[in-house]
């Protein structure tokens, strides 16, 4: 793969769009929880906060999350990274995919596919208006509503979109959210999917230090990132 560019240093925080469903969104609140940590880490000065198209509900499979990032691109041509979650919606609308042995369910293996050739497709289009680096989470392995085998798979799935599409000037990264929920499974809200503020927190902080472990999205004093 060569050496890796360097990720461009922040200029604004437009420059950062995070996309997805109810996991950014209300009521699990990640999305507030990554801009958090990056005020906290003074990446962000306070007050201001990543661009966030997110909506609860929404899926990828009918086109209304790869919708927000053409919406991300008109609306800031100079989009630098991309955050998203989706998929779990379309996953959990399949009641035959929440059960046990889904992942040799030949209809749920073909929906993670569909749902990966989805991101790959998001991906091209940000690599080819000029985004640098992508990050993609998924539910936890143990949302309540189920589905534990079919969202284990959907990761593994997903490790290999990150190989296949990571270059020197384009990277993936996929966040593994299971082992961070693993030992908190009462961190829910309801009896569906929804984290609690503590499992936003867990999950935003994680999102945010592969931001700050990858040099993405940070400001020029950082001394990693490429001041253009």
């Amino acid at each position: 793969m060569g050496s890796t560019i360097r990720p461009p240093c922040l200029k604004s925080p437009r420059q950062v769009a995070m996309l997805g469903d109810s996991y950014v969104a209300a009521p699990s609140f990640i999305g507030q929880s990554i801009v958090a940590a990056a005020v906290a880490d003074r990446a962000l000065q306070s007050g201001q906060s990543y661009t966030d198209y997110s909506v609860p509900g929404t899926t990828l499979l009918s086109g209304q999350i790869p919708g927000q990032l053409d919406q991300a691109l008109r609306a800031y041509p100079e989009l630098k990274t991309v955050i998203s979650d989706g998929g779990g919606n379309d996953i959990i609308g399949s009641v035959t995919c929440l059960n046990d042995g889904a992942a040799a369910d030949r209809m749920c293996m073909m929906l993670v596919g569909q749902l990966i050739d989805a991101y790959k497709g998001m991906a091209m289009k940000a690599k080819a208006a000029g985004v640098t680096d992508f990050i993609i989470f998924l539910y936890p392995d143990n949302v309540p509503i189920g589905g534990a085998d079919i969202l284990r798979y959907s990761v593994k799935a997903g490790r290999e979109l990150e190989t296949q599409l990571t270059t020197p000037d384009f990277r993936v990264y996929l966040l593994d959210t299971a082992p961070l929920m693993k030992d908190h499974p009462t961190w829910y809200v309801d009896g569906l999917i929804h984290v609690n503020a503590d499992g936003s927190k867990l999950i935003g902080d994680a999102v945010y230090k592969i931001m700050k472990d990858n040099c993405i999205a940070q400001p020029e004093s950082s001394g990693c990132c490429d001041p253009g």
